[in-house]
């Protein structure tokens, strides 16, 4: 419970903690405040909204964007809350006071609630260890570290790994964590991993548990580091150059074309849906207040062979140049699920559509001098071992469990994202080193985007971890425009974003890669496979 709402030890209704809700139907026809809206919080709204007679979610508005938790509403269970905004659900802002029967907001606002449910995480409380199986409380509130337990399973008073707990670190994704936890128990209880003996566990876990002494001065190599803004970005001529982004109807793609088209680009927005498209086009001509800005829409649909070509075969007709293209556009599947051509979706949308795109749009590039792809790739390239090259693309999970089809949605999605990084460097190798053509590929960061929205109770848990969209543009921009690129000849590599999150950013760095990008006969191998697949008679 909090403790630093005046009022709340002396008003005259209940008061629970959310860990004490069962039944939204103990609540029927009350007027209730839900204070919090991480998890807990939203599901509790997402039950109480078709019983209680007033259902109101209390939030901090920095902390929590509106669309995402009624997105979160809508998918939270038995009922959907969305349903009742007009009627018996709303939202407003943190509690300032509560004056007895009577609780006041933040932003002036007031009301008489029957009961208030806190939804605002809570320690953890163990009372039934006792004796040797006792944890330390201190410890524990301090560094949210359950003392003693070596590496936050087993538990350091019992040999051999013989009392082992799952899930307890704090903020994580639980049920594939739970799995990896399981086959480490499961190895030192067969023998085949060992445990350092308990003096050194316990002086392992000392260390880690309590604070440290500070002997050292702390530097802020911020100041230190080059910084990164869209200010940095060049203002060109308008509309003297053209740029094509996919999938830039939302997300990092549709900031990357809001700051192109402010510093004087026309921007092709290709993606799917056109009334999304056209809603894009508004809100950026509106944000940067420019009713006229050179944008335009052609429908591309990347899981489509014959939209891509279509999409190509419509920009030729327009007979514009194009300076640079920006493969932007991705998806993460949770289901299996193949695409038009036969391949698997995740596959064909984030590789085999963006190779064959770009191949089809290379002359354009090549007439445009100097001029520049942008792959959009992941981090989670490096996860994968190696790009499937037989039937195994194609083939369904043997498992139907929500842990499988996770662990088999994320495989087949580093290998789509280590894919492009591949196709990177071929392209960069095939283009050679004294061509005006630079070809990058980039790590965005983790962002707060739409291509978690297949990921409904994952998305949700990582989501207070994750970047700005705005941020999250910040290394596509970097490549896509930095007098950088040309003035050092710098092509067929990765970036990554800075590590600071809040303002100012650093300027992205090269990143780490996979090894296998750098084995050209692997590359090669894609190269020829990814021709294979998209029908394309000839490439560079």
């Amino acid at each position: 419970m909090p403790n630093d709402i005046p009022g709340l030890n002396n008003q005259t209704f209940p008061v629970i903690h959310s860990r004490s809700y069962r039944d939204p139907d103990h609540y029927r026809d009350q007027c209730v405040i839900v204070v919090g809206a991480s998890q807990s919080g939203v599901d509790i709204c997402g039950e109480l909204v078709s019983a209680a007679k007033q259902v109101i979610l209390s939030m901090k508005e920095e902390n929590n964007d509106f669309n995402f938790t009624i997105d979160c509403l809508r998918q939270s269970g038995k009922t959907l809350c969305t349903d009742y905004l007009s009627t018996n659900f709303s939202i407003v802002s943190p509690i300032e006071r509560i004056d007895n029967d009577t609780v006041f907001f933040e932003n002036q606002t007031s009301i008489k609630p029957d009961l208030i449910i806190f939804a605002t995480g809570y320690e953890y409380r163990m009372p039934f260890l006792q004796g040797k199986l006792q944890v330390d409380q201190t410890r524990l509130i301090q560094n949210r570290y359950v003392y003693p337990l070596y590496k936050q399973i087993f538990h350091a008073n019992f040999p051999n790994g013989t009392l082992s707990f799952l899930t307890i670190p704090y903020r994580i994704v639980p049920f594939p964590l739970a799995e990896f936890q399981s086959h480490i128990i499961a190895r030192v209880l067969c023998g085949k991993m060992s445990l350092p003996s308990q003096d050194e566990m316990i002086c392992e876990i000392d260390n880690l548990s309590l604070p440290h002494n500070r002997t050292y001065h702390c530097v802020n190599m911020i100041n230190y580091m080059p910084q990164y803004s869209f200010d940095e970005i060049p203002q060109i001529e308008p509309r003297s150059r053209v740029a094509i982004v996919t999938g830039a109807n939302e997300g990092i793609g549709k900031v990357t074309t809001r700051e192109l088209v402010r510093k004087g680009w026309y921007v092709i927005v290709a993606c799917r849906n056109a009334e999304k498209a056209q809603k894009a086009i508004d809100d950026i001509r509106r944000e940067i207040n420019m009713p006229d800005a050179p944008l335009d829409f052609i429908q591309l649909n990347l899981s489509s062979l014959i939209s891509v070509r279509k999409f190509v075969d419509e920009f030729h007709e327009r007979q514009l140049p194009l300076h640079l293209l920006i493969n932007n556009a991705g998806i993460f599947g949770s289901e299996f699920e193949l695409s038009e051509c036969g391949e698997e979706l995740q596959f064909t949308t984030n590789h085999l559509g963006h190779f064959l795109l770009t191949n089809l749009l290379l002359n354009d590039l090549r007439a445009c001098i100097p001029s520049r792809i942008v792959i959009v790739s992941s981090g989670a390239h490096l996860n994968a071992p190696n790009i499937e090259f037989d039937d195994q693309i194609r083939r369904q999970p043997h498992s139907t469990s929500t842990v499988a089809k996770f662990r088999a949605g994320l495989r087949g999605y580093s290998q789509s994202k280590l894919a492009n990084v591949m196709m990177c460097t071929e392209l960069a190798h095939r283009l050679g080193p004294e061509s005006k053509v630079y070809c990058n590929t980039l790590h965005p960061g983790v962002v707060k985007s739409a291509i978690w929205n297949n990921l409904k109770w994952t998305g949700r848990l990582m989501r207070p971890f994750m970047r700005t969209v705005d941020n999250g543009a910040m290394t596509t921009l970097y490549v896509a425009t930095h007098p950088d690129i040309e003035n050092n000849n710098i092509r067929g590599t990765y970036f990554v974003p800075s590590k600071t999150l809040p303002p100012p950013y650093c300027r992205p760095a090269i990143g780490k890669t996979n090894p296998i990008t750098n084995d050209r006969e692997q590359c090669q191998r894609l190269w020829q496979l990814s021709q294979r697949l998209t029908n394309l008679t000839s490439t560079i």
